[in-house]
Order: structure tokens, then sequence, then C-alpha cells
């Protein structure tokens, strides 16, 4: 089971989370409170791939999402994942390693 989220729809508040399984049902959850069970959907990339997709998911940073892939609706049975959230970048640092011919990355700059 895996999940991930839509890219190209993003807003500071919400996305769309996609949930792939073999399980018939997904439950998913950020920070503890379902969104809701969803059945999964058989995919157009081929036999054995499946989807369920949760519409409009709240989102913010160092939330914890988590997929639950449940045989039936009620079932206590499950497999779960889960991941966090990142946060806002804090800081860039970018730096040059300049080439030293006896560590092996040459002797001149481009």
């Amino acid at each position: 089971m895996d999940f991930n989220w839509d890219r190209t729809k993003k807003s500071n508040t919400s996305r769309t989370i996609h949930a792939y399984s073999n399980a018939p049902f997904i439950e998913l959850f950020v920070d503890i409170a379902s969104q809701g069970i969803l059945p999964l959907a058989t995919m157009v990339r081929g036999e054995g791939s499946y989807a369920a997709e949760f519409e409009d998911v709240e989102w913010k940073a160092y939330c914890s999402l988590a997929a639950v892939a449940r045989m039936e609706e009620d079932d206590d049975a499950e497999v779960s994942t889960e991941v966090t959230t990142c946060g806002p970048p804090l800081a860039l640092k970018l730096s040059i390693h300049c080439p030293l011919p006896h560590t092996g990355t040459g002797s001149a700059l481009f």
C-alpha cells in the first residue's frame, strides 16, 4: 500500500490524496482524524493497479497522513502506512567545492 498527493493541484490549505492498494477499501487519516473510507477503483495503468482519491484534504505543515487498507468497510484487520508532511523551508545554503587534483575533482572550475 502506498499513497501520494497531487502536486499539480496545490493550494495553501488542501490537497488531493491518492491511496494505492490491492485491498478493496482505504481509510485516510490526517492527524488521527478520519477523512472517510473509500472503495478503490481500477486505474487505467493496468490490472492490479487500484486507487482511492480523497479530494480537498486539509493540508498543513508537520501533519501526519496515514492510509489504512481494509478488506471490508467495518473491518478491524488493517495494513497501514504513514508519513509526516514537511514544514516551510527555513534556509538554503549553497557552497562551491573547489576542484583539487589530489581529491580527484579536477584542476579548474568550468
